[in-house]
């Protein structure tokens, strides 16, 4: 994980930029909360639809033509 770095205000002043001015300011400011929330989101989901998840923790997705599914691979931290 990166550590979370802003530029010195003397650096941001020498470049003429003024944060939620010239530069958006942060719209996330709790990275690690953040993520935590889109992990129990994506498990909720996954919980909820069983029936998408193979039994190796990756997903079937199934295609229009019928019979026929996609198999996405799921990232491990996903995976329940």
């Amino acid at each position: 994980m990166y550590a979370r770095q802003e530029a010195p205000a003397t650096c941001l002043a020498a470049a003429g930029v003024a944060l939620g001015r010239d530069y958006p300011k942060r719209i996330v400011t709790d990275l690690e909360g953040a993520r935590r929330e889109a992990l129990k989101a994506v498990i909720d989901v996954r919980k909820a639809h069983p029936e998408y998840v193979l039994p190796d923790g990756n997903e079937a997705l199934p295609l229009p033509e019928p019979g026929r599914t996609a198999r996405c691979i799921t990232r491990v931290d996903y995976r329940m």
